[in-house]
């Protein structure tokens, strides 16, 4: 199963899939597709999206925290 995930920002009135939570104006949430399963889309929050690993903590060169959706050696080359 392939899975793309995408961090988006809620513009209007989003509700999270994992806890029902309706997501505040400009908070960030997961937007998770499933390719093999195109119908198949869910919409985390961050808290959600932590507990199931689509939002993880990366290290930039200068050693600072950063949380992200996209999980890739070229975050460290930021900053």
């Amino acid at each position: 199963m392939v899975k793309r995930v995408a961090g988006l920002i809620v513009v209007e009135g989003v509700i999270c899939d994992g806890c029902g939570r309706v997501m505040d104006y400009l908070e960030r949430y997961a937007y998770v597709t499933d390719e093999e399963n195109l119908p198949n889309v869910r919409r985390l929050c961050e808290e959600c999206s932590r507990k199931l690993g689509y939002l993880k903590v990366k290290h930039d060169s200068k050693n600072r925290e950063l949380e992200t959706f996209f999980i890739s050696s070229s975050i460290d080359k930021v900053g």
